[in-house]
């Protein structure tokens, strides 16, 4: 199989999908987004486009994946449209200071400048929400701000072995090598295997992990 273009990669629907290809993903101003892994309809606002080197992940990095979306999407239904609309109005400030999980939910789908990078950074940011700045697909989300996701302390391990898993198709969509033998939470096996593509920041965490 060829290795897609990045315009490909972003109409590419998941791997398993009806018709193999569909529409755009499309995050919503009063809604959640999709599952960066579920396969969903051809016809469907929500399809999440992912490569189809998903295929080689475990299935219990899927299945943990599947449990940060949920986690994510319970965040969201916390707040209602009056609430969501006054996040968005402080935006700013909130995606700096706020310790609120579902506020920060909220602010990490945001598009005003730089509201993403910040929520990213914000030591109170959980999981579920780093997951989907660093994984979802968006066409406008900042590498930066998937950067400091990955290098965040609370970023899952599944979240890294997603992208991991995707280095060689697209640099997932730019966070760079660089994030994943940086971040914290790089399981030993990743970094080995960064290690082994000659990545000298991997070779001395586990040297250091292992002296």
């Amino acid at each position: 199989m060829s290795t897609p273009s990045p315009a490909d990669l972003l109409r590419r629907q998941p791997a398993g999908s009806p018709g193999g290809r569909g529409g755009q993903f499309q995050e919503k101003s009063n809604d959640a987004p999709a599952n960066p892994l579920a396969a969903g309809s051809a016809t469907s606002p929500d399809d999440l486009p992912i490569p189809d080197l998903v295929e080689e992940l475990p299935a219990w990095v899927s299945d943990a994946a599947a449990q940060l979306t949920a986690e994510y999407r319970d965040l969201w239904k916390r707040m209602n449209a009056k609430h969501r609309s006054s996040t968005y109005g402080a935006a700013a400030q909130l995606s700096v200071q706020s310790e609120d999980p579902a506020e920060l939910a909220i602010l990490g789908q945001f598009q005003g400048p730089g509201i993403a990078l910040n929520v990213a950074r914000n030591p109170a940011t959980p999981g579920c929400v780093l997951h989907m700045i660093a994984v979802g697909e968006s066409e406008w989300r900042d590498p930066e701000a998937r950067r400091a996701a990955v290098v965040h302390p609370n970023c899952p391990e599944t979240t890294i072995r997603i992208i991991w898993a995707h280095r060689n198709v697209l640099d997932y969509p730019g966070v760079g090598k660089a994030a994943i033998s940086t971040a914290p939470n790089t399981p030993f096996d990743v970094l080995d295997e960064a290690a082994a593509e000659g990545d000298m920041t991997a070779l001395a965490r586990l040297a250091s992990a292992t002296g």
